[in-house]
């Protein structure tokens, strides 16, 4: 089972598989906007398509907190471009 949670005091997004950080999307905000620097998935976990449905919840979120997104990670950006999230407003693209 995966769960992706907000980890206040990292900045980040967080991905647990069974209970195991597997991931995450280190973060930064001010005035209105998520911008999110960097998406990790563990060496062990990676190749499973873990990062799409972080980067889901994350964005996700965003939305619910009516946050603007700059994705300046790459694994951000290029998931924008491929996929439509109602209600996402993108900034610095």
């Amino acid at each position: 089972m995966t769960e992706t949670t907000w980890n206040a005091d990292a900045a980040r997004y967080e991905l647990r598989v069974d209970g195991t950080l597997v991931g995450w999307i280190d973060t930064r905000s001010g005035d209105g906007i998520l911008v999110m620097t960097h998406t990790e998935v563990l060496e062990d976990f990676r190749g499973r398509g873990l990062s799409k449905p972080l980067i889901e919840a994350a964005l996700e979120d965003a939305v619910r907190q009516e946050l603007a997104v700059a994705p300046l990670c790459p694994a951000v950006a290029r998931y924008v471009d491929r996929h439509d999230t109602p209600g996402l407003r993108i900034v610095g693209q």
